[in-house]
């Protein structure tokens, strides 16, 4: 830790008054009274993991956050590590336990290279006892974190992961959703940090947000997180405080149709029941997958971004299961029975040739097998286009194949780096991709009337010129260089068809 009051070296209490005036604590606070902090206050810059304070350390001043990002943090008795607070530029910290005279009960830790501003108890002290509205706003904030301490207390007892982790993603907004298109957040932070601040392990913290992409509410790409501003006001609206917003377990149910009680998806209605839109849409994110699964193999197997190919193949595998799932419930019209029988014949033994390691003897069983469970998959998603008998069905249907197209271009230019069936690979980039312009200009038509879904097909339109861009480009030299920006402008892509066909559901439903 370097401990200075100086900038650059050179001691300056000029400059430590103009940062103190930043911070929001401070704001309107007369000169003068800054310049008599800026006399107890100094400047220290931290290495990743170094202690700011530890348990048991009296508190004597209240902690600055310039830049970096550190934390506040409890052991349990077992020796779990609880995050109590992530603190970003521009928060303050150390005011309970200055204000308390009672030394620190957590401790607090950098968690990159960070820059601290400390500032003397006994001056905020004294100009406290001058300045009534720098009082006020201390109490402000003294209380609102006693009542996120309870709300924190409340939820873990009351809420399901689920909404508790759709409850920190809308805090980290800051403000009201809009009632339409997507709003994007990204985490400053890790999600290990962020699963410890809610109260959960990492593992269950990546199944949530799989969850809720299911049920349509977010696109998760990395770091960004893309909420989907009219699903999640409507879901919120719809729920009841007796009733988890995200039901672990429900009937699922089509209008006119019959349903068993079986595992539930997070896509369900308050009520129990998935639309026939919405089994339209998961049906079709099964084509999809079945691409998306055959990159993820040949991608790991040509060893491009192995440790992002083997995460996107393992979730590709277990939303398929649980949507297959999912909509097992709902088949008791004989044609969709018929349907999802076939696709669960085939995803026996798709599933355990994924599950092997990649090798030219499986990439060639692969390009036969990913073939069949791609017809399959469309079969069934058609038999509840069938079912629905609307325009609007239709267009459902047509928006979310646009994903499947997405990763099916993709996984054929990975077969002909493979050098399996290249001129059978060859054609179905071309068709692939005749088929997708062809489909975006039915779609585009269709949403004259709509600005939102017409804004987000000229998104579409967008990353479909990126990834022929990349489809067709001989440079980088490297193959699997060149892979992986195929792969990555396929995502891209896929991420934007995603959130289309969502707005073609949405639409539906009006």
């Amino acid at each position: 830790m370097s401990d200075d009051g100086s900038f650059m070296g050179i001691p300056d209490n000029l400059q430590l008054r103009d940062l103190l005036a930043t911070m929001p604590l401070f704001a309107g606070v007369s000169l003068r009274h800054l310049r008599d902090i800026a006399g107890s206050a100094r400047r220290t810059e931290l290495l990743k993991d170094e202690m700011i304070y530890r348990v048991g350390e009296s508190a004597r001043e209240v902690f600055f956050l310039i830049s970096g990002q550190a934390k506040r943090a409890t052991f349990s008795a077992g020796g779990t590590e609880k995050v109590l607070e992530l603190l970003l530029p521009g928060q303050s910290f150390g005011e309970a336990e200055l204000f308390s005279s009672r030394p620190y009960a957590s401790f607090a830790v950098a968690v990159e290279p960070t820059v601290l501003l400390h500032v003397g108890g006994d001056s905020i002290r004294r100009l406290l006892e001058t300045d009534p509205h720098l009082s006020s706003r201390v109490i402000g904030r003294l209380a609102r974190r006693a009542l996120d301490v309870e709300g924190d207390t409340a939820a873990n007892h009351f809420r399901t992961s689920c909404q508790r982790v759709l409850d920190f993603l809308l805090i980290q907004i800051g403000s009201p959703l809009p009632a339409d298109g997507q709003t994007m957040l990204t985490l400053a932070t890790s999600k290990q940090l962020i699963a410890s601040r809610i109260g959960m392990t990492p593992e269950t913290l990546s199944r949530v947000l799989r969850d809720l992409t299911d049920a349509g509410l977010i696109v998760v790409d990395g770091r960004n997180i893309h909420l989907q501003n009219a699903r999640i006001i409507r879901r919120m609206a719809d729920a009841v405080p007796e009733q988890p917003l995200f039901p672990r377990r429900a009937k699922q149910r089509l209008p006119g149709l019959s349903a068993t009680s079986r595992r539930g998806s997070p896509g369900a209605t308050p009520g129990g029941a998935i639309s026939i839109d919405m089994a339209i849409n998961m049906a079709g994110r099964q084509r999809m997958l079945s691409q998306r699964m055959a990159k993820s193999w040949l991608l790991l197997g040509r060893g491009v971004q192995p440790g992002r190919s083997r995460k996107m193949l393992e979730q590709s595998t277990a939303l398929f299961e649980s949507q297959l799932d999912t909509l097992a419930t709902v088949t008791d019209n004989d044609q969709i029975h018929t349907a999802h029988a076939a696709v669960g014949e085939l995803w026996r033994p798709y599933r355990k040739l994924l599950e092997s390691e990649p090798g030219s003897d499986g990439a060639k069983r692969l390009f036969d097998l990913n073939e069949s469970m791609l017809a399959a998959a469309h079969d069934m998603t058609m038999t509840y286009e069938k079912a629905a008998a609307t325009a609007k069905g239709h267009l459902i249907n047509l928006a979310g194949r646009q994903r499947m197209l997405s990763q099916r271009m993709a996984k054929f230019y990975l077969f002909k780096q493979w050098d399996i069936h290249v001129d059978a690979s060859e054609a179905g980039i071309a068709q692939a991709g005749a088929e997708f312009a062809a489909a975006l200009g039915e779609l585009v038509a269709a949403a004259s009337n709509e600005p939102r879904i017409v804004v987000q097909l000229e998104l579409v339109s967008q990353h479909w010129q990126l990834l022929q861009a990349a489809l067709a480009a001989t440079e980088p030299a490297d193959p699997r260089r060149r892979a992986a920006i195929v792969a990555t402008a396929s995502e891209r892509l896929l991420r934007q068809t995603e959130i289309a066909a969502g707005l073609y559901e949405e639409l539906a439903s009006h």
